[in-house]
């Protein structure tokens, strides 16, 4: 169960994930797995959840900002060294033949 400890931790919040077939868990605001059941396995799980407020991340707050700002970075850094690449003046054949 890889996937659901990010979101937990992401967004500073326990998660409970009930499954009908598959596996149950909960899971405390630092991704820390606290209770689990094993598969095909007809059980119940009871654990306190703090609801208190806590403060947005900033992955809450912006979502995917971080990603797109980083993608832009790096179109921007292939952009300007392509402009730069064909402003450079380029010799036909091999300039240590001829002189």
């Amino acid at each position: 169960m890889p996937g659901p400890p990010f979101r937990a931790v992401e967004n500073r919040v326990p998660l409970v994930r009930a499954a009908n077939t598959g596996i149950s868990a909960v899971i405390d605001p630092t991704g820390r797995l606290v209770q689990q059941t094993d598969l095909f396995v007809r059980t119940w799980i009871k654990d306190r959840i703090s609801l208190a407020q806590r403060s947005a991340t900033f992955y809450t707050r912006f979502g995917d900002l971080f990603a797109y700002s980083c993608l832009l970075l790096i179109a921007s850094a292939l952009g300007w060294g392509a402009t730069r690449y064909c402003r450079q003046p380029h010799t036909s054949g091999d300039p240590s033949l001829g002189k």
